[in-house]
């Protein structure tokens, strides 16, 4: 059982994912935004995986994964983007700065599912 990191501002969406999540055997953590994400990381070392939203308050996930990256500790940590508003250039620039994955909304739970098991099993973390 593997602690997934989920920031998502909105609350139903983060229940959705936390849902998907514990469908599969996971534990959900929850974060309602991307500073309040990062501070959680930095207190739970051991979560194997973020999935996050691209647009919430506070820090949205593009400054999220720019500072997890630009540190040892989570240059390794697996990161799923969902999103429903972004472009090719938007998505190709997420993976460049270090997304791993890029998963638009709706949610589609089989391959949310799938790309959870994905970075799970590469054993970046």
């Amino acid at each position: 059982m593997n602690k997934i990191l989920i920031a998502e501002d909105d609350p139903v969406a983060r229940d959705i994912v936390s849902s998907m999540v514990e469908t599969i055997g996971q534990v959900a953590i929850l974060s309602h935004n991307g500073r309040h994400a990062y501070e959680t990381l930095q207190v739970n070392q051991d979560i194997k995986l973020l999935i996050c939203d691209m647009m919430m308050p506070e820090m949205n996930g593009k400054d999220l994964v720019a500072t997890l990256r630009a540190t040892t500790t989570f240059a390794d940590l697996p990161i799923i983007i969902i999103s429903s508003i972004m472009g090719v250039n938007d998505i190709a620039d997420l993976l460049d700065l270090g997304a791993t994955l890029f998963q638009p909304k709706p949610i589609n739970e089989d391959l949310l599912q799938k790309n959870i098991r994905l970075c799970l099993k590469q054993g970046t973390t």
